[in-house]
């Protein structure tokens, strides 16, 4: 499992560096946070503002419980590695999570895609709709 989406560490990077596969990785998981924050700050964002609107009316109340939901997408021994590329799924449309990786933004949202068209790489809507399968809009992301 690749986790590519940093703000949803925020709050719990605990968690996740003690689920590193040794101490330096660990340590390196506190780190990619700090640089994140950092770089959000230069913009005059601040990363825990994080969830979405969306997210916030689904009942997320802040940051950190959305990051301890993350949490059970990942797995014990975390290593520090690279990709090829990465597919980030949205629901409301955010970007966040394609600023440092090379990448395809989609959506599975028609209305979300086509008022984003200038931020996002691939609607996946036909999935949803069962006229196209995933191995073809995989092939699509190509």
């Amino acid at each position: 499992m690749l986790l590519t989406e940093v703000p949803e560490f925020c709050g719990a990077e605990q968690i996740r560096a003690n689920r590193a596969k040794d101490h330096p990785t660990g340590l390196k998981i506190y780190a990619m946070v700090d640089w994140h924050k950092e770089y959000a700050s230069i913009f005059g964002e601040v990363l825990n503002q994080n969830p979405c609107t969306g997210n916030k009316a689904g009942g997320l109340l802040n940051i950190t419980i959305k990051s301890l939901g993350a949490i059970v997408k990942a797995r014990r021994g975390l290593w520090p590695t690279g990709a090829t590329v990465v597919v980030f799924t949205t629901g409301n449309g955010t970007t966040i999570g394609r600023c440092n990786n090379p990448g395809h933004q989609t959506c599975f949202q028609y209305r979300v895609f086509e008022k984003m068209l200038q931020d996002l790489d691939i609607s996946a809507g036909n999935m949803i709709e069962g006229t196209e399968s995933i191995v073809e809009v995989g092939t699509r992301a190509l």
